[in-house]
């Protein structure tokens, strides 16, 4: 092994290396361990230091070792040094832990059931819980909202739900998230779930944390009394913002696959709600998950995405850096969004008529950003959406628009093209007379 501080080594410092073939006398710097030679080998190097990213070397011949540099038969190579030695790019590992709270007393039983304990103290006026959970391999289990995921009320605040009795089996190979929530209303948390989570009984730590897939939301962080922390917690995942949480990789998953994710998709919605450019934010999630300049550049090529103009291209398509186009207009105040209420409620409500048959609901302004919110009423039982409908739960979908004035003084919205303005102004400008009908808008 040869340790990539050899250059530091003063003159002088010899070191002799023996292979069984040949043997050479070495003036410079140097540490060649035993074993890094075949053969026998002998060393002696006065200043050299052996790093934990050493170059294994297996040789047959005579092996010359210079200061900065390796020689190997006569070629010469630079001296290796590790990835988070590139300029200007400071990493260290990602690490998180959440602070567990107070567990209630639980022993573990032997049956199929999930168990969760709403705290009082944390959770109040809800009439169900329920749970959901999901493959984190890709195949859906169940729809977010089913009734399917209706947990039973054992008493003195905790709830119940049979794996086995609603037809799921946890398979040991694959990887699996649970989520609880208060009448699809208040949630908590992704929790890394398995078959030594059944009979064990997760509960709310009173902390909170960045809601992964909606980031004007928290949730309420959550887990188990007995299953192993260091491998049932919450799950590391990039929400949509960009931003980094959890504390333990879900099997299969590494830093550097959950990287690749995100540039292949979620670094788009990203852009549209950070504020900041792509190549700011491709660098900030890289960094935050400790990965070297040098892993991002590998990721950038698997994903096809090259810097370019200051920005960055998938498959040569610039990714949106939400710049206002220059001419001569300028992002809506709010006071401004106001006065044009009824223009951007038509706007909102053929695009989304354009699209779906979903009811505008309600129309918010923050930061910048119109938000469309969305209705579908969705009835489990038919299967099927039933807009203006009171039945049993409701989906939706949000816009990303940035209000926009044009010079001559009209109006218009760019599907988040532009970059969000920097007031702090945040206001529900409208909702629907049938806001109370859709007791749950996603989005």
């Amino acid at each position: 092994a040869i340790g990539t501080a050899a250059g530091t080594a003063s003159a002088g410092a010899a070191a002799s290396v023996s292979t069984g073939a040949a043997t050479g006398a070495v003036s410079g710097a140097a540490g060649v361990s035993a074993g890094a030679a075949a053969g026998s080998a002998t060393g002696a190097a006065a200043g050299a230091a052996v790093s934990a990213k050493a170059v294994a070397l297996i040789v047959a011949g005579a092996v010359a070792v210079s200061a900065g540099s390796v020689g190997f038969f006569g070629f010469a190579l630079p001296a290796m040094r590790g990835d988070n030695a590139d300029e200007g790019w400071e990493v260290t590992p990602y690490s998180c832990t959440y602070d567990r709270g107070d567990p209630p007393e639980w022993q573990k039983r032997s049956d199929s059931k999930v168990y969760f304990y709403a705290d009082p103290a944390l959770w109040q006026n809800y009439e169900y819980i329920d749970i959901y959970i999901y493959d984190h391999d890709g195949d859906q289990l169940m729809d977010w909202g089913s009734k399917r995921g209706r947990m039973t009320d054992e008493g003195s605040n905790i709830w119940s739900y049979d794996i086995a009795e609603k037809g799921f089996t946890l398979d040991d190979d694959s990887s699996y998230g649970v989520i609880f929530s208060a009448d699809w209303d208040r949630q908590s948390c992704d929790l890394i779930i398995g078959n030594d989570c059944l009979g064990d009984m997760a509960y709310l730590t009173g902390g909170s944390v960045e809601n992964p897939v909606d980031s004007n939301k928290n949730c309420d962080i959550a887990e188990w009394v007995n299953a192993d922390p260091a491998v049932y917690a919450t799950p590391v995942l990039v929400t949509s913002t960009g931003n980094v949480i959890g504390e333990k990789l879900f099997k299969g998953d590494t830093f550097y696959s959950m990287y690749c994710d995100f540039l292949n998709g979620g670094i788009d919605r990203a852009i549209k709600e950070n504020g900041k450019s792509a190549k700011q934010t491709a660098d900030d999630v890289a960094k935050t998950l400790g990965l070297s300049k040098g892993e991002r550049d590998r990721a950038f090529k698997e994903a096809d995405i090259t810097e370019q103009d200051g920005g960055l291209a998938r498959s040569g398509v610039m990714l949106k850096d939400f710049r206002p186009p220059d001419d001569g207009g300028h992002v809506m105040s709010l006071d401004e969004v106001k006065e044009h209420l009824d223009e951007f409620l038509e706007i909102g409500s053929s695009k989304r008529r354009d699209e779906t048959n979903a009811d505008l609901v309600q129309l918010t302004y923050e930061k910048g950003v119109l938000h469309y919110s969305y209705g579908v009423v969705y009835d489990h039982d038919s299967k099927s959406a039933r807009s203006g409908s009171s039945t049993s739960s409701i989906s939706g979908a949000a816009g990303y628009d940035i209000p926009y004035m044009k010079a001559d003084g009209t109006v218009t919205i760019f599907s988040s093209e532009a970059l969000p303005g920097v007031t702090e102004e945040t206001a529900v400008l409208w909702q629907s007379e049938k806001i109370d009908q859709y007791d749950n808008v996603f989005g």
